[in-house]
Parts: C-alpha cells; sequence; structure tokens
C-alpha cells in the first residue's frame, strides 16, 4: 500500500535488513493474508445460499453481494497493485474509502453473520497503511460506532452487545497497533541502514585521509632529511674534484655521479608519494557493500583525481546507494566513474526499480546536487514508472 503514515515514507519503500525479506515482500504478504481472510467470510454466506436457508430478502442478499464483492475488488487493488501501476482515480485513499463504504455496508446487510465483522477488522489495518495516526483513529472510531449500533440493535441482553462492541473493537486495536508496530521497526532499521553506510564511508574516508596524512609525511621526511644530506655531500664531492688532482680523483668523481643519481631518485620518490592518488576503488568498494542489493561498481583505471573531487564521488554514490535502498525497490544498482574526454570525471549511476512518473528530490539527492554544483559541476535525474532511476553527474578536473 503506497499511502504516508505521520508523513514518513511508506513501508514499502524501505528496505529491511537482516531478515532476507524486504519490507515490500512483508506487506505483499500481509495484504494477501488479509485478502483471504476477506475472501473466506463470503464462503458461509454462498453456503446458505446454495442450500437456500438464507433468511434475508432476496434483495438484500444480492446488495449484500455486490458491497461484498466490491470491497474485496477494492482491496485487492489497494494490497496488491503498486500505487504507481494504478490511474490517479484509484489512488490508495479514494480505495480506501471505498473498502470503508463497502466493509460498513456489508456489516450492516448481514448482522447476522458474524464473520463479516472481519471484513472491519482488515479495513481498520488498511487504514493503518494508508491514513495518518487521526485518520486511523477515526476509521476505528466509526467502526466501533456501527458495531454498537448493529449490535444494541439485535442483540436482546445489553450486557452481551456491551461485551461484542468491547472485543471487535479491540481486534481492530490489535490489528492497527501491530501495523504500527511493524511500521516503526522498519523505519527504524531503514535508519540504522543509513547510519551504517554513513559509518562505513566515514571511516573510509578516515583511512584513505590518514594514508594521505602518511604519505606525505614520509616525503617531508625524504626531501627534508635525505635530500638535505646528498646535497650536501655532492657539494663536498665537487670541491674535493675542483682540489689538486690525484690519483683517487676518479673515485671522487664516480661517487659525485652516483650522488646526483640517488638525489633525482628520491625528488621523484618524494614527487609520487605527493601526486599519489587517493585509493578510490577502495573507498566506494566499502561504500557500495550493502545486503539485498546487488550493487556493479566500475571505476576507470588511472582515474587521476583532486581530493576534493574523490572526496565527492565517495559522498555522492553513497547518497545514491542509500537512496536507492530506501525508495526505489531495484534489486541491482549500476555505477560507473571515468573520464569523458573532454576534462571532467562523469558519474553514472542506474537502478532497475519501480521508478516514478513525478520526482521529488528529497534530502539525499539534494545533496547529491549541492556537492556536485560546489565543485562546478552538473547533475541529471532521469526517471520513469517501471524504468527505473539514472543519476548522471559531470564534474570538471581541476
Amino acid at each position: 500500500m503506497g499511502g504516508h503514515a505521520e508523513r514518513h515514507l511508506p513501508p514499502r519503500q524501505w528496505r529491511a535488513y537482516g531478515d532476507g525479506v524486504d519490507a515490500a515482500t512483508t506487506e505483499r504478504f500481509g495484504a494477501l493474508a488479509g485478502l483471504i481472510a476477506s475472501a473466506a467470510v463470503g464462503v458461509p454466506v454462498l453456503l446458505e445460499f446454495l442450500a437456500g436457508t438464507v433468511r434475508s430478502p432476496g434483495w438484500i442478499v444480492w446488495l449484500w453481494w455486490g458491497c461484498y464483492l466490491g470491497y474485496l475488488a477494492a482491496f485487492a487493488l489497494l494490497g496488491q497493485v503498486p500505487a504507481d501501476r494504478r490511474p490517479a482515480w484509484l489512488a490508495d485513499r479514494p480505495l480506501l474509502a471505498v473498502q470503508v463504504t463497502l466493509g460498513a455496508l456489508a456489516y450492516a446487510f448481514a448482522p447476522a453473520d458474524g464473520w463479516a465483522l472481519v471484513l472491519l477488522v482488515v479495513t481498520a489495518a488498511a487504514a493503518a497503511y494508508v491514513l495518518p495516526k487521526r485518520g486511523t483513529i477515526a476509521v476505528v472510531v466509526v467502526q466501533m460506532l456501527l458495531i454498537a449500533g448493529v449490535t444494541f440493535r439485535t442483540e436482546d441482553d445489553p450486557l452481551n452487545a456491551a461485551v461484542s462492541v468491547v472485543v471487535f473493537t479491540s481486534f481492530q486495536a490489535f490489528a492497527v497497533l501491530v501495523i504500527w508496530s511493524q511500521q516503526r521497526e522498519t523505519a527504524a532499521r531503514a535508519r540504522l541502514a543509513d547510519a551504517h553506510a554513513e559509518l562505513r564511508a566515514a571511516t573510509t574516508l578516515l583511512e584513505a585521509s590518514s594514508r594521505t596524512g602518511e604519505r606525505l609525511r614520509i616525503a617531508r621526511d625524504l626531501h627534508d632529511v635525505v635530500g638535505h644530506h646528498l646535497t650536501a655531500l655532492i657539494l663536498e664531492l665537487e670541491s674535493a674534484t675542483q682540489a689538486e688532482p690525484t690519483s683517487d680523483s676518479s673515485h671522487v668523481g664516480r661517487a659525485r655521479d652516483i650522488a646526483r643519481s640517488l638525489l633525482g631518485a628520491v625528488r621523484g620518490a618524494v614527487t609520487d608519494l605527493r601526486d599519489q592518488p587517493p585509493a578510490l576503488q577502495d573507498a566506494l568498494a566499502d561504500v557500495t557493500r550493502l545486503p539485498h542489493l546487488r550493487i556493479e561498481l566500475s571505476v576507470e583505471d588511472g582515474l587521476d583525481i583532486d581530493d576534493a573531487t574523490s572526496l565527492a564521488l565517495v559522498r555522492c554514490v553513497q547518497e545514491v546507494v542509500t537512496n536507492t535502498v530506501r525508495h526505489a525497490e531495484a534489486t541491482t544498482l549500476s555505477i560507473e566513474i571515468g573520464h569523458d574526454g573532454n576534462g571532467a570525471v562523469l558519474l553514472d549511476a542506474r537502478d532497475d526499480g519501480k521508478g516514478t512518473a513525478r520526482l521529488r528530490p528529497g534530502s539525499g539527492l539534494n545533496g547529491v546536487t549541492e556537492r556536485i554544483d560546489a565543485l562546478g559541476g552538473s547533475v541529471e535525474f532521469v526517471t520513469a514508472p517501471g524504468r527505473g532511476m539514472r543519476i548522471a553527474a559531470r564534474i570538471p578536473l581541476r
């Protein structure tokens, strides 16, 4: 069910971790169980109808069947067909309104059939998925009043009627509380997954920063200590060769040449240590190591970028992965990073998720845009229902 509850993302858009079953699958199975329970309500009525033992007038029976079948159709659409695959007039809330109305009529037209109360319990559970808490409570209260009105009208003993109202209202409350608990758990797991990705990225970047700092320290030591002594040695050897020639002057000349060669090698090593790019592939591999999502990562060999661009790419990839996990319902995410041949580095990410007809960027995608803009680059988001999503970013090299 694709509605919102308390303004957070619907459960189907969160992917659970650790149990091997994502939230969307759990929700669809729950809706299927509710549909089966609702379908079972019609079995005793059908048996009575076929046996000719129905006591209600014929027009009431046919009216009940019309309401009941309409209820099943509305709930099947709501629970088994994703919102982005339905027309706008079959959105979640209109379907729930139809379900509430037809469920109440089906119960009212078959007051002697206690099984019809199952429809009201299923409706309460559906409302917990689609509506915010206040709306769900309102549905439960309205159905409680309906149960009270029908029960006190048909039950001779007021005490039995009151007990029936309390019992069946408790069933509705229990169903709603179970759904709310599942939503909280799913949201908590999503937050844990986000925090895990943030921690992994932070750890990776800290390790890369530490390695870079260590390389710079070694480079400074080589330059300041070894380079200084080699320079002094070369000067001493130069002075020795300019002095009065001796039989050992050839050895001094060779020693001078060796010292010069060694100084050049030290300078080359210092330059390599300073210019060595961060291990972008390793950092991205850590960020993209997540369960329940297959990530195909490709980084061009020999990609030479500065630290700021490397940091931005790692953070952007992290946001892309998090966005895919939370919203796309995808099984595969492909990420490619490389030069475009015109002095820029490209980030191309594609998932095989559900896509959407109207993209509303959240904090994650806005963060990607802000990071790319800060480096003078550009980013484009392309998506469509059933066609996944593509994020293409271009960052000019400095």
